[in-house]
């Protein structure tokens, strides 16, 4: 119920205009961007699929940035601008070499509960570009500047200090069957696994949910008892 409430107030925000809503889990102890720089020099219409040693390798040659959970949110928004998705997150586990044999930016995968941003505004968000020949409405296909400097991870910025370009990932996901009405909720009677059944819910109604799969986050619950960990079990995970 937490959930959607937050949801409720969000969309309810600004005189009904909406706000974004960053959901994270109450034990979060890092936020991380995982930067390869042989990849940032790169489009996502360049860009080939390694095979798992040579993720691995490129994984351990990354540099890691901490990110505030601030700083992660404004990444994922950026990151669903041009695609105008409603929901993004970053990668579902905290493995770096399986994540480095996905493109920097995908649209069609899960989003953990642990850290999304959820875009309840009411006002369609201008782009500012797409990749791989894709139409946007603006950005790196017309030239205008790219919004995404001044976002804080640790001692940089993205900006001219780390060359992260989200607009060099981005593809077009066509024309969405978006339709005026409420933001998809979290189904409240699912014991397990709403946070997929909410990802399903943004691809099936906005066309898409954007992940990053170069930030990671680390909660306390992957490795401690209680909570629903202590619950779970096989029975529990096929009825979700």
């Amino acid at each position: 119920e937490s959930r959607n409430m937050a949801i409720d107030i969000a969309s309810a925000a600004d005189k009904g205009k909406g706000r974004l809503c960053v959901q994270l889990s109450d034990d979060l102890s890092t936020v991380h961007f995982c930067e390869s720089r042989k990849e940032c020099s790169m489009s996502l219409a360049e860009w080939r699929r390694p095979n798992q040693e040579d993720a691995n390798r490129l994984a351990r040659e990354a540099t890691e940035h901490a990110l505030t959970p601030v700083g992660g949110a404004q990444l994922l928004e950026v990151g669903m601008r041009a695609p105008k998705l409603k929901l993004a997150g970053g990668y579902c586990t905290a493995n770096r070499g399986f994540a480095l044999r996905q493109p920097m930016w995908t649209f069609e995968h899960f989003i953990v509960g642990d850290f999304m941003v959820i875009d309840c505004r009411q006002s369609k968000t201008k782009g500012v570009g797409t990749a791989a020949g894709g139409e946007g409405d603006g950005g790196a296909a017309t030239g205008e500047k790219e919004d995404c400097a001044g976002v804080s991870v640790g001692p940089q910025v993205v900006g001219p200090e780390l060359p992260y370009r989200p607009t060099q990932w981005w593809r077009a996901v066509g024309d969405s069957p978006v339709t005026p009405g409420p933001l998809p909720r979290f189904d409240e009677g699912m014991k397990l696994k709403e946070d997929y059944d909410l990802t399903c819910q943004h691809i099936a109604t906005y066309g898409g949910a954007a992940r990053s799969n170069r930030i990671f986050v680390k909660a306390q619950h992957y490795t401690n008892e209680g909570g629903a960990v202590a619950v779970r079990n096989h029975a529990l995970e096929q009825v979700g």
